[in-house]
């Protein structure tokens, strides 16, 4: 396993990989690791490498999807969760009430199977909202950091003219 701790625009970001697979894009270290540095001469490193670009990428709103190899979650459910928000572009919601629809469960049955991404920016989970928009965020970052992602890609979508 390699991990490695980046620092953002929207704060530090510790990358997780294992096998050839990016595991974990987080805002804290993953659990149970201890949060130290292990960069170096890894065979993940190259992962790493490409996992930091590309989240550069993103956040400068050069690119709209991190596309490496990723361990993704195993049940059904989630894969529907996620299929449905990277169905998504920068800048535009999905109300949890239509992801809910869809799978014939609710909005808040939604909202906890979205609230256990590991993989932070590659799954975008923060571009899923509540009804009014007053729901506590448990996802990664929590509201602060659903709310400077939102307005980081609402500004890049308007600057290139293709916001929702």
């Amino acid at each position: 396993m390699s991990l490695r701790r980046i620092q953002t625009p929207l704060g530090p970001l510790w990358l997780q990989a294992r096998a050839g697979l990016l595991t974990a894009i987080l805002p804290h270290a993953p659990a149970p690791v201890a949060p130290t540095d292990t960069t170096g001469g890894s065979a993940d490193s190259p992962l790493l490498d490409a996992a930091e670009a590309q989240i550069a990428a993103l956040i400068s709103g050069r690119r709209e999807r991190i596309t490496l190899p990723m361990s993704l979650p195993a049940s059904p459910f989630a894969h529907c969760i996620w299929e449905a928000v990277l169905s998504t572009r920068p800048g535009e919601l999905l109300p949890l009430a239509d992801v809910a629809r869809a799978l014939s469960t609710t909005p808040s049955a939604v909202a906890r199977g979205a609230a256990g991404n590991r993989l932070f920016l590659a799954l975008p989970c923060h571009r899923l909202c509540a009804a009014r928009g007053t729901t506590p965020w448990p996802g990664p970052g929590g509201n602060a950091g659903r709310a400077r992602l939102r307005a980081l890609e609402a500004a890049q979508a308007a600057q290139a003219g293709t916001g929702p």
